[in-house]
């Protein structure tokens, strides 16, 4: 979750290229431990930042993904706060 964090604080900062790097780091990190409690958090992190970077299609996917993980978990404060960045992209 650390990393999450710090990847927002470097994209606020100015540097989005340099945030998507780090969640993807925390995307590997968790597919090589089987760790899948953060994935949904990193896919939706992830969107975020290819959304700001104009890389919309890409950003979809990654939010239709968390979308999914989410639905599982059952919270409903993240499946809707991924359902309105999804409507943002509409």
């Amino acid at each position: 979750m650390s990393l999450l964090r710090l990847g927002e604080a470097i994209k606020y900062k100015g540097n989005p290229k340099e945030a998507l790097i780090i969640f993807n780091d925390v995307l590997d990190k968790c597919k090589a431990n089987n760790n899948l409690l953060y994935v949904d958090f990193a896919m939706q992190h992830r969107g975020k930042c290819l959304l700001e970077l104009g890389e919309i299609t890409e950003a979809e996917k990654c939010f239709k993904e968390a979308l999914k993980l989410r639905e599982l978990k059952g919270d409903e404060s993240l499946i809707e706060s991924t359902r309105q960045a999804l409507y943002f992209i509409k």
